[in-house]
């Protein structure tokens, strides 16, 4: 659970009145955003707590007990109203998965993400937000990110800031790394760990499709 501190009120209202701003300038300025992030998710039905949030008014004071090393999968996605980029799974050849390096994340950006821009030719000066990991945010990170989308980037040391502690702006957060995890869960460790990336992709994609059809209800309705 994040608690916002002191400061995080007013950069959180000043971000607000940016994009609403942005909106009565430009009323196709939702249509032009991208919203990216990473999960980690745990075979055994674990989300990353960075990723997967509990919406409260008080502190539950919950605790969720799991093996030190589980098996787990990161996933990246980019999300708007025009569909999803992704997913693009952080592996090495062996299929095991590997951390987010802002190597690898470049690498990601290049190789994967500027191709699938493609598939969307009606878009024009989009807008990418991304949030302030350190591997989003490296100079070399940066660099790519603004190679694709000039200076329409919302990040940590992006054209707007994107805020810490914020998860309920993030559509990412909010929705789609639930029906991920509900979806993870469901096929088990061992059928996952047998899937190759082709069936793996195929997989995410139809919760993903399965989260827009029925409009943000859960997938266990």
């Amino acid at each position: 659970m994040q608690k916002l501190k002191k400061n995080d009120h007013q950069l959180r209202l000043e971000f607000c009145q940016q994009i609403t701003t942005n909106i009565k300038e430009d009323n196709e300025f939702l249509d032009k955003l991208w919203m990216s992030d990473e999960a980690h998710f745990h075979l055994i039905g674990y989300a990353n707590k960075q990723n997967y949030r509990y919406w409260a008014d008080i502190n539950p004071k919950e605790v969720h007990e799991r093996p030190l090393h589980s098996s787990k999968v990161t996933v990246w996605c980019a999300v708007s109203s025009h569909g999803v980029i992704g997913p693009y799974f952080f592996e090495n050849e062996e299929q095991i998965t590997m951390t987010v390096t802002s190597d690898r994340y470049v690498e990601m950006l290049q190789s994967f993400v500027a191709p699938a821009l493609n598939n969307f030719p009606q878009l024009h000066n989009v807008w990418f937000q991304k949030d302030g990991a350190t591997s989003h945010t490296a100079r070399q990170s940066m660099a790519a990110v603004q190679d694709l989308f000039g200076n329409h980037v919302i990040s940590r040391f992006g054209d707007i800031p994107w805020l810490p502690r914020s998860p309920d702006l993030s559509i990412c957060d909010f929705s789609l790394w639930g029906y991920l995890r509900i979806g993870s869960t469901r096929l088990g460790q061992g059928q996952w760990m047998n899937l190759n990336k082709e069936s793996k992709t195929k997989f995410v994609v139809s919760q993903l499709r399965c989260c827009s059809e029925q409009w943000g209800t859960s997938t266990a309705d």
